[in-house]
């Protein structure tokens, strides 16, 4: 049995011999299978080890399978006792600087501001305590902490939300590490909305109860603030695929994801977020982001339903002004149909009389960017299928266009093909 756990002492030994130390894949997969076969293995050895296999739950130089796969197997061995244990030793590693918004009990002071701290940088003493903290092995209760919110009971959220909301807190406001600790925060956020919170529940914990709301979304809305040429572009994709689903469940928590309040807030977001910042900043100029943005789009309207109406005018004209009508369009031919899937998901999910109203908007983005990829020689099957698919939704609804038939054509002739598949 020691040749069995030999890889497991040695895997526990090389992590707590330096911090730096990042096991390959086989290494982790190798430590988790033996923490999972050996029997007997003795208390200690089995809470030390998973502890170890904790810290790389969140690695970014590992496979997504790998990291899940360990996850699958802390899950197995997971006990009450165990998970006490990871609190105790989390605790302690928290970063710990004033935290003047929370009460003892981990929920809102009534007098706290929800806006973010005014000051620019940090102060000298709360620099030397991250750098310490940082020293002494902090980042790793960052993973650790993961684990823990990954298992921990909705049940027993109340009875440990004193050391929850600081520590979350803490990480938010405290660090300018975007990529190392504020973002590795928002991810702890978002796997406590998601996965601790069960929401069905409020006899024994509700989020909404806790005032925590006023807190982080603010942080969360500051943080998709961050664009270009705020930031480059690689640091806001990072940003907006971390921190925008924070927001999304944020508040399917705070106000349940059919109540009335939900889709207005949602709305309010997808407004001034999406469609009032991020898309015309960023335009063509950052194709992968712009890209993440479409389909941040296609998600909130199929979240919005039909409450997208509200939001359809000036989703048309923003993909309308700002790519369509791009004269570079033809050359980034996935953005373009993205752009031709968003506006057919408006014309699928709203209102057919409010498409109906809105239908020359519609016609417009159709034959403009039919016009360029047929001048240009640039129309394969691929968008000539999204041309296709928007123009059968137009008919749908109800989209009649027979009395501009003739000054279109006379304008275009080839323009034909499309009005022949609305009208068809």
């Amino acid at each position: 049995m020691s040749d069995g756990k030999a890889p497991l002492l040695g895997f526990i030994a090389a992590v707590n011999h330096s911090l730096d130390y990042v096991p390959t894949d086989v290494e982790l997969l190798q430590a988790c299978r033996a923490l999972e076969e050996l029997t007997p293995i003795s208390t200690e050895v089995q809470y030390k080890a998973a502890q170890c296999v904790a810290y790389y739950s969140m690695s970014e130089h590992l496979e997504r399978s790998t990291k899940d796969h360990c996850m699958q197997i802390l899950k197995g061995i997971m006990t009450d006792e165990l998970l006490d244990h990871l609190i105790q030793q989390l605790q302690p590693m928290l970063l710990r600087t004033k935290n003047t918004r929370t009460t003892a009990a981990g929920r809102l002071k009534k007098d706290t501001t929800t806006k973010l701290k005014p000051q620019l940088g940090f102060g000298m003493e709360n620099e030397h305590e991250i750098c310490a903290w940082k020293k002494s092995g902090g980042l790793r209760s960052i993973p650790l902490f993961f684990v823990v919110l990954s298992f921990l009971k909705h049940e027993h959220i109340s009875s440990n939300l004193w050391w929850i909301s600081p520590g979350i807190l803490n990480l938010l406001d405290e660090s300018e590490d975007i990529e190392h600790v504020k973002l590795p925060a928002v991810k702890l956020l978002h796997r406590f909305l998601e996965c601790t919170v069960d929401i069905t529940d409020t006899a024994h914990f509700s989020f909404a109860a806790t005032g925590l709301f006023a807190v982080y979304e603010p942080i969360l809305v500051g943080l998709c603030h961050q664009i270009p040429p705020l930031v480059d572009a690689r640091q806001s994709l990072l940003i907006w695929s971390t921190a925008y689903p924070a927001l999304l469940a944020l508040y399917r928590v705070q106000y349940g994801p059919e109540g009335p309040e939900y889709k207005v807030h949602l709305g309010q977001l997808f407004s001034e977020l999406i469609l009032q910042l991020a898309l015309p900043k960023v335009s063509m100029d950052h194709l992968e982001l712009t890209t993440m943005l479409l389909d941040y789009t296609m998600q909130m309207i199929q979240l919005l339903g039909e409450f997208s109406v509200r939001y359809l005018q000036r989703s048309i004209y923003v993909v309308g002004e700002y790519i369509i009508r791009n004269p570079f369009l033809t050359l980034f031919q996935p953005l373009l149909e993205k752009a031709l899937e968003m506006l057919a998901k408006l014309a699928e999910v709203c209102p057919p009389e409010r498409v109906c109203a809105h239908r020359y908007d519609f016609l417009a983005c159709l034959l403009i960017t039919y016009e360029k990829c047929s001048t240009e020689d640039v129309l394969p099957d691929s968008t000539l299928n999204h041309i296709y698919r928007l123009a059968q939704l137009l008919r749908a609804a109800g989209c009649d266009f027979a009395r501009d038939r003739a000054t279109l054509l006379e304008r275009n002739p080839d323009f034909e093909r499309v009005l022949d598949s609305i009208e068809a």
